[in-house]
């Protein structure tokens, strides 16, 4: 008798249909479990790999943050143009970049210069900048619209000598004058440049509604002096100090040294503590001497006493009389900036680091070797600063200072989580700025690695124009 659920046959027995229909069911549903099981070890192995996988890791160098001053070995993890990691530990990136033995650190604000072309850029991203400020000269409206790509954050001057035509004021069209300069400021332009006047009066009539203007718009006024022929043209710094006084306008007062020459002693005795002019800042380049063309309309300074000149042909002093200076028909270099006075502004509170410079106007070493040469002669030739010391002033001070015209700046000129990715790999055992007065063009050297939001602009020294990553950086005013 055959039993229930089962049927012999010759050769031993099958199994009932529904039986054979449940064992194919649980074996489609087992396969089906090690397949979601395996879909989901994948996914979230795939998962942990991209949150784990930063775009760029900067591995093994000495991190510097100027606003802990903090130096230690760490990596760092960069994406979307933030940093988002810092820790000893390794770290996963598409791309990694091996740092050991290097400084890395946030990138250099230059704030008095010009960098409207593609080549000025490349020279700067080369010494370590990564953030200008336009102090030049400022723009006019067809150079905003002509200014293309950008390698670097910039914050556009507005050239309030564009509304002048040149002409004084003492007509009576101020107001003509100051509602157009104000059409610009709300457009987002954080910086007003002023090429301030030789006539006193004209000063005056120039400068209060100026500083007025700057306080209501919460804007910086980049100033650059008339040359101090003598201790009495000092009147004008006097009167900078005076308006600055419970001023919430940020004055900043452009290649201070080159227009005061041998009466520079005088005018940081005149600044004082920074509780005198809390607002009141001046920028500077690190170098003693200035090349002087007789074409230039400066080349008279060469006359003034106590002004040493080299030639600029051999690089040889040049001895001469006053009566034979006057006469003097070469190319000079003028030592106009003693080094008791560079050494006492880099440490001045009031002052900040510029190139000082617009490479199409006047091909000089400071555009291209400013940044370098700091911590060249500072930290590497004499050991008087740490590298902290070097990113507090070339970045972090900056940008802390000018944040309240520029809010672009808050996340800049430092190395933590969440700041901007602009970042810099220096080699210090090739640091250099190679620049000279006779090769004014040759760019610095040792500054490894270049990262803008996060791009990499510079790789071993090398610019890389594929990527434009560089921002317009606006005041508060929409």
């Amino acid at each position: 008798m055959s039993r229930v659920g089962t049927r012999h046959r010759r050769g031993g027995s099958v199994m009932a249909p529904w039986r054979q229909r449940l064992a194919s069911f649980l074996d489609l549903s087992l396969l089906g479990v090690a397949v979601t099981l395996m879909v989901g070890v994948v996914g979230i192995g795939w998962g942990w790999y991209l949150h784990s996988t930063h775009d760029v890791v900067i591995a093994g160098g000495r991190v510097i943050d100027p606003e802990s001053g903090t130096e230690v070995v760490r990596n760092i993890g960069i994406d979307n143009g933030r940093i988002t990691a810092i820790s000893e530990l390794p770290m996963n990136g598409r791309l990694e970049i091996p740092a050991k033995g290097c400084i890395v650190g946030p990138g250099f604000i230059d704030v008095d210069s010009s960098v409207r072309r593609k080549y000025d850029q490349e020279m700067a991203l080369k010494m370590g900048v990564t953030t200008v400020i336009d102090g030049e000269v400022g723009l006019v409206g067809s150079q905003v619209k002509g200014l293309g790509r950008l390698f670097v954050h910039v914050a556009l001057g507005i050239n309030e000598s564009e509304f002048r035509n040149g002409q004084s004021l003492a007509s009576g069209n101020i107001t003509a004058w100051i509602t157009d300069v104000s059409k610009r400021l709300d457009q987002g332009y954080p910086v007003i440049v002023w090429t301030a006047p030789n006539d006193g009066r004209e000063f005056g009539l120039q400068l209060y509604p100026l500083i007025d203007l700057a306080q209501r718009y919460h804007a910086i006024l980049s100033i650059k002096l008339p040359p101090m022929t003598g201790p009495a043209d000092d009147s004008k710094w006097h009167q900078l100090i005076e308006l600055s006084q419970g001023n919430q306008s940020i004055l900043l007062v452009q290649q201070l040294f080159v227009h005061s020459h041998i009466w520079s002693h005088e005018v940081l005795r005149a600044l004082g503590t920074p509780s005198n002019a809390p607002r009141l800042y001046y920028s500077f380049a690190p170098y003693n001497g200035r090349l002087m063309r007789p074409s230039d309309p400066s080349y008279s300074w060469i006359r003034l006493p106590g002004v040493r000149l080299v030639s600029y042909d051999t690089g040889e002093p040049l001895r001469l009389a006053s009566s034979r200076q006057a006469r003097w028909t070469g190319s000079v270099i003028a030592m106009l900036t003693p080094n008791s006075i560079v050494e006492q502004a880099m440490t001045d509170s009031h002052s900040f680091v510029g190139s000082e410079t617009n490479w199409a106007a006047e091909p000089r070493p400071q555009f291209t070797g400013t940044f370098a040469r700091v911590p060249k002669r500072w930290v590497i030739d004499t050991g008087k600063w740490q590298w902290v010391t070097v990113f507090q002033k070339l970045s972090y001070h900056p940008a802390q200072e000018l944040s309240a015209a520029i809010p672009g700046l808050k996340n800049k000129g430092v190395l933590r989580v969440g700041a901007d990715a602009d970042l810099l790999v220096i080699d210090p055992k090739r640091l250099d700025d190679w620049a000279t007065y006779q090769h004014p063009n040759q760019a610095s050297r040792g500054i490894r690695h270049v990262f803008v939001s996060g791009q990499w602009v510079v790789r071993d020294g090398t610019f890389n124009s594929k990527v434009s990553p560089g921002t317009l950086l606006r005041s508060n005013q929409p």
